[in-house]
Order: structure tokens, then C-alpha cells, then sequence
């Protein structure tokens, strides 16, 4: 990680919060910079697997639709890209997400649906009580009659689901979210320092 990337500035209360919920379960806060090699991440891709040879794993043909800094609050600060790349081969969603570090080594995975209107309910999350849909884009809800659900579930990859709709159930985003162990507890470690500073500690 880039020097800083554990800053305790303090930003974005509420989508830290979301993060810290969805994330607590499923590990605590480490300073787990080391390498997992072993550590499948998605369809092959290793955890800290070079940007080009995951291109190649995932069998990505398109060039990149979007380069952009990852600045999610809570996520390690200032030290993530994303890179987008238009991905039909998974069911029900049109792009992915490749978030690697400055040195292009792949930390996270993500799929995205601009609209998933056809999405069965029983797919969707239960628990609609959220505003982020798009960590890794900083994306979240602007209406409050609007709902975003997440559902959060795995173990060594951490798959955390989220959706976007309106009051007459139209699914307008979906993400899919990857988030590998390590990535976890860097992340929970970060927040922990933000949760300090902003006490007093």
C-alpha cells in the first residue's frame, strides 16, 4: 500500500458506518499488508495477481471504459483504482470492476448492472435499510423514497451484494463486490483509526 493509505482523516460518517456493518462480521482490524498468492479473489484472479494477467485470466477483449481513483470512505485512503471493462459473462450484469493498488496488483473485484430490472425478488437483498449501492464508485441514493438493500456473505472473499431501487421495486444498479480477507481487515483497521480520531483518542 501507498504511504497514507491508512490516513484517520475523517470522511463520509454514514458510508463508513455502512462499511464498518457490512464488514465487522466477517473480519477484525489488521494491519495485514503481506501477500496472498493463494487467495482466489474471482474466476481465477489472485489476490495481488498483476492488472494484465487478470485482464487475460477473465478473458477481457475491451478496452478500458473508465480509469478512476477508488475514494470511499472508510477503503484504504487514496491508494485503489479502478479499472472498468465493459464483462457480459456473468448473468445479470454488463461490467467489471478490476480495483488494483499503484502498483496494479489486483485487491478487489466488481460487477455492476446499469439496470437489473429482470432480477428475480428472491435474488435481491432483504434488508433495505441503506444508502450506498457503489463502494467502490462512491455511489449512493439520492431520494428517500428510494431503497438499497445489501446482503453480505462468505469467508477468505467476502461477496457483498447490492441493489438499488425504487418504491415500485425497479431494480436500477446492481453491484457485486469482492473483497478478499486481507482488503477486509485493512479496511476495519482503517476505519478503527477514523472512529479514534473522531472520539478523541
Amino acid at each position: 500500500m501507498q504511504r497514507g493509505w491508512d490516513s484517520s482523516v475523517q470522511e463520509g460518517d454514514l458510508t463508513v458506518e455502512e462499511l464498518n456493518d457490512e464488514l465487522s462480521r466477517f473480519g477484525r482490524a489488521a494491519l495485514n499488508t503481506g501477500p496472498a498468492p493463494d487467495l482466489d479473489i474471482y474466476h481465477g484472479v489472485k489476490y495481488l495477481m498483476p492488472l494484465r494477467q487478470a485482464i487475460k485470466v477473465l478473458r477481457i477483449t475491451s478496452h478500458v471504459s473508465a480509469k478512476q481513483m477508488v475514494i470511499c470512505p472508510g477503503l484504504p485512503y487514496r491508494t485503489l483504482v479502478a479499472y472498468s471493462f465493459n464483462y457480459l459473462e456473468e448473468t445479470g450484469f454488463n461490467e467489471i470492476h478490476i480495483v488494483a493498488d499503484k502498483a496494479d496488483q489486483v485487491v478487489a473485484i466488481q460487477l455492476y448492472a446499469a439496470q437489473g430490472k429482470d432480477v428475480p425478488e428472491r435474488d435481491l437483498p432483504k434488508n433495505r435499510k441503506f444508502r450506498v449501492y457503489d463502494f467502490i464508485n462512491s455511489r449512493a441514493k439520492a431520494l428517500t423514497t428510494a431503497e438499497v438493500g445489501h446482503r453480505t456473505r462468505g469467508r477468505n472473499v467476502i461477496q457483498l451484494d447490492s441493489d438499488f431501487r425504487d418504491p415500485t421495486g425497479k431494480v436500477y444498479r446492481l453491484t457485486r463486490l469482492f473483497l478478499p480477507k486481507p482488503l477486509v481487515e485493512l479496511t476495519l483497521f482503517r476505519i478503527e483509526k477514523i472512529k479514534s480520531r473522531a472520539s478523541g483518542n
